[in-house]
């Protein structure tokens, strides 16, 4: 049996998303409860850009305007 790697045990990742190219991981986490506190710290450490909680291919959150 393979070991677990630390994306597998931390699924839910943070990201800051530009439009100038692929985005910056801001943060990593184990359970839901603290992905939403890195994206809550996110928001306040970087006003005005977009910010993005997902896990895997999963958008959970994003601070993008909706339309």
């Amino acid at each position: 049996m393979a070991a677990a790697t630390f994306q597998d045990s931390a699924p839910f990742t943070v990201e800051l998303r530009t439009s100038r190219g692929p985005g910056r991981l801001l943060g990593r986490a184990a359970t839901m409860i603290l992905a939403n506190a890195i994206f809550e710290a996110a928001l306040t450490a970087h006003p005005g850009e977009r910010i993005v909680l997902s896990q895997g291919a999963l958008v959970l959150r994003d601070s993008a305007p909706t339309t």
